[in-house]
């Protein structure tokens, strides 16, 4: 209920870019639903909280519930964080940076999502590769894909959408952020609020 999607959404229109968007490389699906519905969803999630998520004064910082000092020696250990990472070159200041739910944010999705679930500029683009059946290689940034197509912007710029038939084309996805999404899925709660109450003390 403390989701910043939740906390500034009024009437299901932040709520509705993730349902009616998923999130792909989270493992949400697309859901078609009218805006009416998802406006009753949005409705139902404010009714849980009772309004307080939505106060204007929403302190950020009541996000950091977890203890700073395991969040280092998780960071430092058993989360294998510095085999990627430093508090002295790429993560020095990240406290000041942002504030602890765009941090945890930050944790959770590799960096590759805003906020509000919106793809990130500064993100590494995941990238695609299509082999047909006739052995023509087609390359570019990956846009989308379903049980029937996949999408791409190709190398020389143009928007290409492929007909799929099972495997057929072979389709390669790779995503630059994919190992850290892959770690962090099998961190329990506890460790990613571990995580960011450490990362939170590092200005």
């Amino acid at each position: 209920m403390h989701s910043p999607i939740v906390i500034h959404d009024q009437n299901g229109e932040l709520i509705a870019a993730v349902v009616q968007n998923g999130r792909i490389d989270k493992g949400m699906p697309k859901f078609n639903f009218p805006m009416a519905t998802v406006s009753d969803i949005a409705s139902f999630l404010h009714s849980l909280d009772a309004g307080e998520s939505t106060a204007p004064n929403f302190d950020p910082k009541s996000v950091l519930v977890g203890n700073a000092a395991a969040g280092k020696a998780y960071f430092n250990g058993k989360g294998h964080c510095t085999a990627c990472h430093s508090v002295k070159k790429d993560l020095a200041g990240i406290g000041s940076k942002y504030d602890p739910p765009h941090l945890q944010d930050e944790i959770f999705s590799a960096g590759g999502t805003g906020i509000f679930g919106e793809p990130s500029p500064t993100a590494p683009p995941t990238m695609v590769t299509v082999v047909m059946p006739s052995g023509a290689v087609i390359k570019g940034r990956f846009v989308d894909m379903d049980d029937f197509t996949v999408v791409l912007i190709d190398e020389a710029g143009n928007r290409r959408t492929i007909e799929r038939d099972g495997n057929v084309p072979r389709v390669d996805v790779s995503n630059p952020l994919q190992a850290h999404l892959d770690m962090v899925r099998n961190w329990e709660d506890r460790d990613l609020h571990d995580v960011t109450a450490y990362l939170a003390t590092l200005k």
